[in-house]
This record gives structure tokens, C-alpha cells and sequence, in this order.
């Protein structure tokens, strides 16, 4: 099972100038650090969202019962007005 075919194969061979098998490390080198690098920053932006999440989570419930209360409020202004 090949990733990649032939002519994929050649075509990077041929523009990174790959000619040695130090070529070759050098280019895998890279290819590999710049993977691993768009991980990591992948995992730190979706790590960074779930503690924003996170934040916005547990404020929500305060924000809820402050939601709550005016109604509770204007309930009691509606009745005692009309009491």
C-alpha cells in the first residue's frame, strides 16, 4: 500500500533536487517537522477553545440564574400591580 504514487514520487524528487540519500533525511526532516508542528498547533488551538468553552460553561449557569431572577422580579411586579 503506497501513499503516494510514482509520479508524486518523482515530482518531489525532482523539486527538492533530491540527489543524495542525505538529500533525502534532510527532506523527510522537514516534511516531518512541519507535520508535527501543524499538530501541535492544532492541539494547543483546540485545547485553548475547550478552556474558553469551559469558561463560557461556567458562566452560564450564573448568567442563567441572573436571567431567572429578573423574571422572577417582574413576575412579582406583575402581580402586585395588579393585586
Amino acid at each position: 500500500m503506497s501513499l503516494l504514487t510514482k509520479e508524486q514520487l518523482r515530482g518531489f524528487i525532482k523539486e527538492n533536487n533530491l540527489q543524495t540519500v542525505p538529500d533525502i533525511y534532510n527532506a523527510l526532516k522537514e516534511l516531518f517537522k512541519e507535520t508535527l508542528l501543524k499538530c501541535l498547533k492544532l492541539s494547543l488551538q483546540l485545547i485553548l477553545g475547550m478552556k474558553s468553552m469551559r469558561k463560557k460553561i461556567k458562566k452560564q449557569p450564573i448568567q442563567e440564574m441572573d436571567i431567572l431572577k429578573r423574571q422572577l422580579k417582574l413576575n412579582l411586579a406583575k402581580w402586585s400591580l395588579t393585586l
